[in-house]
């Protein structure tokens, strides 16, 4: 009877940590993901910074070296 006890109390501990295991790597899934946007979003504030000559008033730095042969 108590090795039956046991090891039922074995199979639920493995249950529960397999449980938490899997709950934790759906966490870092996630967060993996959300630092892959804020990399985007940071791409982005970076080309925004690069395009604007002033960033309050939006005025844009046109280069229209390229467009001459249109």
């Amino acid at each position: 009877m108590k090795v039956a006890f046991s090891l039922l109390e074995l199979i639920l501990c493995i249950i529960i940590l397999g449980l938490i295991f899997t709950s934790i790597s759906k966490l870092f899934y996630q967060l993996n993901d959300n630092h892959d946007y804020l990399n985007y979003f940071e791409r982005l504030y970076t080309l925004q910074d690069k395009l604007y000559t002033d960033p309050h008033q939006r005025d844009i730095k046109l280069h229209i070296q390229n467009l001459k042969t249109f």
